[in-house]
Formats: structure tokens, C-alpha cells, sequence
């Protein structure tokens, strides 16, 4: 038995209409967690924020962020994190 910390997975993905994109996102997020061997689900939360940076250099700022920068917020992408809790794995 291995006893796995707690881990998150995290991403931007534009916003869209089409929620094929985050379906895929979290989808990904679930495999990386299962190759890790967590088997619970996780907890998921999203939170809307703009693009800040460089397409080179990517940052992101949500709504808080912009109105403390002074900057007006337009969201842009959706920042989405997955976490698990730390759980006990039969394998390993």
C-alpha cells in the first residue's frame, strides 16, 4: 500500500460555447490522477479570468486580480483546478 499526498491538476482553456473543450480538460486531469494512482474523485472548481500576457508568455489575471492591477476585466479563458484528496493506494 502507498499513501498519496494530496495533488492538483490545473489549466486555462478559452472560453467558448462549446463545453467539449473542459470536458476534454478534466478528462485529462482525471488519466493524469489515475496513472498516479488516486482513484477518488476530485474536487473541481472554475473561475473566469482574462489574458494578461504574451501569447509566448501567457499570464491571467480573474476579476479581483484585474480590479487591484486597475485594469478592466473582460474574461477570456476559464482557469479550471482539480483537486485530490490524499488517499491510501492498493497499488504500489
Amino acid at each position: 500500500m502507498t499513501v498519496l499526498p494530496s495533488w492538483s491538476y490545473t489549466g486555462v482553456i478559452p472560453i467558448e460555447n462549446d463545453l467539449s473543450l473542459l470536458e476534454s480538460a478534466l478528462h485529462a486531469g482525471r488519466v493524469s490522477a489515475a496513472e498516479r494512482g488516486y482513484a477518488g474523485e476530485p474536487e473541481i472548481s472554475t473561475e473566469e479570468v482574462m489574458l494578461t500576457g504574451t501569447a509566448e508568455q501567457p499570464s491571467y489575471a480573474s476579476s479581483v486580480e484585474a480590479d487591484r492591477a486597475g485594469l478592466e476585466f473582460t474574461a477570456t479563458h476559464l482557469r479550471y483546478r482539480m483537486d485530490w484528496p490524499s488517499e491510501v493506494s492498493a497499488e504500489g
